[in-house]
């Protein structure tokens, strides 16, 4: 076997292994719904300017699919909440509430 067909073979299972570990893209999609919907959520049912929004591998895109156990585990994705509150402590409880609140 020569060098480059190696290094092809080499290059063609680690982009499958790659494809493998990534986010499947019915998993991103209902993760953008479900993010975009507490969102709209609290938007809803809190006054002022509300903005959420990933952070972290998810938006980087370097999601991996996790696994427990030896199974495909829940993904877990970081969210960034801003609301303009009167203080950190406030802003806490009444998200914490809304969120208790709802369906």
């Amino acid at each position: 076997m020569n060098d480059k067909h190696r290094e092809f073979n080499e290059n063609d299972l680690l982009e499958r292994i790659s494809e493998g570990l990534d986010i499947s893209e019915s998993d991103y999609n209902k993760a953008v719904s479900s993010y975009t919907a507490v969102g709209e959520y609290l938007s809803n049912n809190l006054e002022g300017d509300i903005s959420v929004y990933p952070q972290g591998s998810f938006i980087y895109g370097t999601v991996t699919r996790p696994y427990l156990k030896g199974q495909d585990a829940g993904y877990d994705i970081d969210l960034v909440y801003e609301y303009d509150a009167d203080s950190a402590e406030s802003c806490k409880n009444l998200v914490g509430e809304a969120i208790k609140n709802s369906d």
